[in-house]
């Protein structure tokens, strides 16, 4: 499991194709999840996989503000950057 931005996006993406049946290759961090035909189950549940791998839980107003693929991980960087400067406190 990577933590820079674009290991984060990777792990996104890939998680996406997995549950959309797309090409990984044909998506990026602009690709809109509504495209892909994820509603809010399926970006629940996608929540629940990218919070398994690193860590992070999405709130529930974060959830309803992702409408592309990029904004999962730059969400989750903000998220982990919160929490990391907690750490250190």
């Amino acid at each position: 499991m990577g933590t820079t931005a674009d290991a984060i996006d990777e792990f996104v993406i890939s998680t996406l194709a997995d549950f959309t049946y797309g090409r990984p290759e044909k998506m990026g961090r602009e690709t809109s999840l509504a495209d892909l035909g994820v509603d809010s189950l399926a970006l629940t549940t996608l929540a629940t996989f990218v919070e398994a791998e690193y860590g992070c839980a999405f709130t529930p107003a974060q959830l309803t503000a992702l409408h592309a693929a990029g904004q999962i991980g730059d969400v989750l960087q903000a998220v982990r950057q919160v929490v990391c400067r907690a750490d250190e406190a």
